[in-house]
């Protein structure tokens, strides 16, 4: 188990760094010390082993500590971040609900059987003194950790991160990203739904390294720690960060920027203003990283680069191969693939077929086996019967436009034609020639095109646009009468 590391990190260098939470510097003593305090407060509740515990916890630090000490009693997690996500989600085998207290009680819907409802204050463990570091007791570990994919359709499916697997994938996740025992890795704010924010922190404590976490509003601090040997961003937290005035440059930290397509013009910035060494990710959760690309030529931000351990396919329709060159469905299998979601027969079956996961994208494979993403197979826009991938337009907007993001939707007219939603997120006005030639010239031939600013789009955790959540906004302000 993680913890037996962690245990073993603190007993050998107790002092070492393990968490830099905003000023506060957790060592692996410190740490290893709230994570028994955890499992005896957590005996004491008579939780039920083989049971899933859902967190609903908003300090990375309280969250963790209670997580690992849960995994060791024989319990199965799931952070949720907002506690009103769990109805939502359709748990199985829910024996308790940990909150923060907040004066308030989660009310879940239906009532499980034998549920147990425990709320802790505030920054919980954050707070506690470190006690003496004795023996773990033998545990027994629970199935894993349960998380979420990023719901852009409207529903979040769960992925157990099984723990008979988990060292072999943690050891795949610092090859990958190049974690060691030296290594200082700021996730910032990823959650543990996320697979970054699991994998990726238990594969430093694994090697002996050391996780920043970062909760608060002012982002640019968050780099400011000596020594930072890697960084993971989403694009809309890497353009925040690159609007302070000041940023500490550094000549050897690795920048992961993933989660969605990145303009090319936010690239340059982070190469010239934070590090030269900026790597595009690609990855799920289902299947883990599969793609990582060194940023050195422009054709590095259009074409990436396929981890050797993963094998990518381009299929037709039938599911069958196409040679390079040709367009079609992605589909690929790596050593951290899942073979089906959790209580989803239907989903899985649409996903998981032939010993292949189906992220949904489409794509070509090009003769050097670099792999061109041309969109998401359900997000195709059909623009007078030609047929473009939704995210090509809006990322060629977004970049002519220099705005923070751009998303295009289909909709009926009342004649029952087809025309073209193009919500912009800018803050700042755009001059309207220079906004008409550019729909045009990405939306051809169509004779109207809504547009509409908003000073935030919706996102999910990783930064890709919600599309399903704008689409009910969209709706809902159309069907709001004037004043």
């Amino acid at each position: 188990m993680i913890i037996d590391k962690i245990f073993e990190h603190a007993r050998e260098q107790p002092e070492k760094l393990a968490i830099a939470y905003g000023p506060r510097k957790i060592s692996y003593r410190e740490f290893a010390s709230w994570i028994l305090q955890a499992r005896e407060f957590l005996v004491e509740q008579d939780l039920r082993r083989g049971s899933v515990a859902v967190l609903a916890v908003e300090c990375m630090v309280d969250c963790w500590v209670l997580t690992l000490a849960l995994q060791s009693l024989g319990l199965t997690t799931i952070a949720v971040g907002v506690a009103e996500r769990v109805n939502e989600l359709q748990l199985r085998n829910i024996g308790c609900i940990i909150t923060a207290d907040r004066g308030r009680l989660l009310k879940i819907a239906p009532a499980a059987k034998g549920l147990k409802r425990i709320q802790i204050p505030e920054y919980f463990y954050l707070h506690k003194p470190t006690q003496e570091l004795r023996e773990l007791p033998v545990m027994t570990p629970g199935d894993g950790h349960i998380v979420l994919t990023s719901g852009t359709t409207g529903i979040r499916k769960k992925v157990l991160v099984d723990s008979k697997n988990l060292a072999d994938w943690l050891r795949r996740r610092s090859t990958i990203y190049g974690i060691s025992e030296n290594s200082i890795v700021n996730i910032f704010n990823f959650g543990m739904w996320t697979g970054i924010g699991y994998k990726v922190p238990l594969a430093t404590w694994h090697d002996g390294g050391s996780v920043v976490m970062h909760q608060f509003t002012d982002v640019q601090p968050a780099l400011l720690i000596d020594g930072i040997t890697i960084a993971v961003f989403t694009p809309p937290l890497l353009e925040r960060f690159l609007q302070a005035k000041d940023i500490k440059r550094s000549e050897t930290m690795r920048l992961i920027v993933g989660g969605a397509a990145v303009p090319r013009a936010m690239i340059a910035a982070a190469q010239a203003r934070i590090t030269p060494h900026v790597f595009v990710g690609i990855g799920s959760r289902e299947a883990g990283m599969w793609a990582l690309t060194l940023i050195e030529r422009d054709e590095d931000s259009d074409s990436h680069i396929i981890e050797p351990s993963v094998e990518v396919q381009i299929v037709d329709d039938h599911d069958r191969p196409l040679p390079a060159g040709q367009t079609g469905l992605v589909r690929l299998r790596s050593p951290e693939m899942v073979a089906s979601y959790l209580d989803d027969e239907e989903a899985s079956r649409a996903v998981f077929r032939h010993g292949y996961f189906y992220p949904g994208d489409l794509g070509t494979l090009r003769p050097d086996g670099r792999l061109v993403l041309n969109g998401r197979a359900n997000n195709v826009l059909n623009v007078r019967g030609r047929k473009i991938a939704a995210e090509q337009i809006e990322l060629a907007l977004q970049e002519s436009l220099a705005v923070n993001g751009v998303c295009v939707l289909p909709v009926r007219n009342d004649g029952g034609d087809e025309e073209f939603d193009v919500v912009i997120e800018s803050e700042k006005p755009i001059d309207k020639t220079k906004l008409a030639s550019s729909i045009s010239a990405q939306l051809p031939g169509i004779p109207y095109a809504r547009v509409q600013f908003v000073r935030a789009l919706p996102r999910n955790d990783t930064g890709k646009i919600d599309r399903a959540a704008l689409r009910q906004q969209l709706l809902a302000e159309r069907a709001t009468p004037s004043l």
